[in-house]
């Protein structure tokens, strides 16, 4: 993969970045910027010119692409960075597919599910199969939490036993998930800094996974040394990206003192602050428990988060937030190990438990709720309410899979019902029972479908 930006354009990158950011994070200054833009810029210290930070209004069709007013100015070489940014996300989704191949199909059908219960929502999502937590709990507190992650409790600190613990349940991880393991985090319900140790379980993270994995912090203000010190890294890869959760005005005009545009060029800045012009917060954890309003979910985790502290692995999707999954994930369960070797056992258990990628005859199965279909010639097309769409071939034995949606959206039939009933309709045609088979499981595949018994 190429880096992210030239490095002859970082310096540029990183001052029409800041300035986004003075515009995302302070509030005033886009009234400032809209009523005298050549002097305001001046007065803020920004060595740029008023066409660099230009930008027309985003279009409704591609609300990712930024465009440029003046495209012969440097505005054009940060859109470009932003593009590619975008398309990384792309990349981290397609490397992170599991290699193990019962997991592989019920990672595809968790994306799939995910499409129908969140539209578009479900585009930001990177579905990684594999992340760590190296704290029990989390020292900041954030109000905003999506997680609602508990207070701090212990930490993993990095001893001669521990860090032999820490490599081989990743050399055991990486040959059971494959490669895509090593697109995950640190981090989840946790603040990755609250580790003294981060540094060193970071140099073993990336000999196994060859990969930088990506910090999100609300303390930068506090690790600032070792910040200073990771920061370099990655800038010197071009690859990776950090985010800063910034949690006041005041934080982020710190922010801005203690490190240089260009020294943030590959860190996102996030402000999750009431008086900020954007703020980033989402209704889910604390923050939908609060409000009483839920809404989508701040989870990229599709798979297992090893708690190294408290040593238990749990297994994890994202999903609509709600009452009964008030942090937008779903915890399909989680166990305790006491060493690497139990650890993948216990990861292989739960493959063989929860990723059985076929419907069983006896299992009663409808349309997702909140799905509907429709016809167009030969072609099914599935749609949900958020923006979700599903289409399905005519190359693909269409009337077969018209007769059953029509049984799926009328309410729950098991999978034996199902084929028998459309069998009975092709009474004297020559109609193998397993092409319904296939077809009820590919349906199931593409994550349209739920069970009575609440398997997904």
């Amino acid at each position: 993969m190429e880096r992210f930006a030239r490095k002859e354009d970082e310096y540029k990158i990183g001052w029409i970045k800041r300035f986004m950011e003075y515009e995302s994070m302070i509030p005033g200054f886009r009234e400032e910027i809209m009523n005298d833009p050549e002097n305001t810029l001046k007065k803020y210290g920004f060595p740029l010119a008023v066409e660099e930070v230009s930008f027309l209004p985003s279009d409704p069709e591609d609300i990712y692409t930024l465009r440029p007013a003046f495209p012969e100015s440097d505005a054009s070489k940060y859109a470009d960075f932003m593009r590619t940014k975008i398309s990384f996300r792309e990349e981290i989704k397609e490397a992170g597919t599991p290699a193990n191949d019962m997991m592989r199909k019920w990672h595809k059908r968790q994306k799939g599910r995910c499409l129908a219960e969140l539209g578009a929502r479900s585009d930001v999502l990177v579905y990684v199969p594999f992340t760590i937590e190296l704290a029990d709990g989390c020292s900041v507190g954030c109000k905003f939490c999506g997680l609602n992650a508990g207070q701090l409790k212990s930490v993993f600190r990095y001893t001669d036993e521990n860090a032999l613990l820490f490599n081989e349940v990743l050399s055991g991880v990486k040959e059971l998930i494959g490669d895509g393991a090593g697109c995950g985090t640190m981090y989840f319900a946790t603040e990755p800094l609250d580790n003294p140790d981060y540094e060193f379980f970071l140099k073993d993270y990336v000999r196994i996974f060859g990969k930088i994995p990506q910090i999100t912090t609300a303390t930068a203000l506090k690790h600032t040394e070792l910040l200073h010190r990771l920061l370099k890294e990655i800038n010197e890869e071009g690859k990776t990206i950090y985010r800063f959760s910034v949690l006041s005005e005041k934080d982020a005009l710190k922010v801005f003192e203690e490190f240089t545009p260009e020294e943030l060029v590959y860190t996102e800045l996030i402000p999750q602050y009431e008086n900020a012009p954007q703020s980033g917060f989402v209704n889910v954890g604390r923050k939908g428990k609060d409000s009483g309003e839920y809404g989508d979910t701040i989870s990229c985790v599709t798979g297992f988060i090893v708690n190294f502290s408290r040593k238990t692995v749990r297994l994890t999707a994202p999903t609509y937030a709600c009452e009964k999954y008030p942090t937008g994930e779903i915890i399909f369960e989680t166990a305790e190990f006491t060493d690497a070797g139990s650890c993948i056992d216990v990861m292989k258990a739960m493959i063989s438990k929860y990723m059985s990628n076929i419907i069983g005859p006896k299992d009663r199965v409808r349309l997702k709720t909140g799905l509907t279909y429709r016809t167009e010639g030969d072609e099914i097309i599935v749609e949900g309410g958020k923006g979700a769409r599903f289409n399905i071939a005519a190359s693909e034995g269409s009337d077969i899979y018209k007769e059953m949606l029509v049984l799926f959206s009328s309410g729950y039939h098991t999978k034996r019902e199902i084929v028998a009933q459309i069998l009975s309709r092709y009474e004297g045609m020559l109609v193998r029972s397993d092409t319904f088979h296939y077809a009820i499981n590919r349906l199931w595949e593409l994550g349209i479908l739920e069970l009575e018994s609440g398997k997904v």
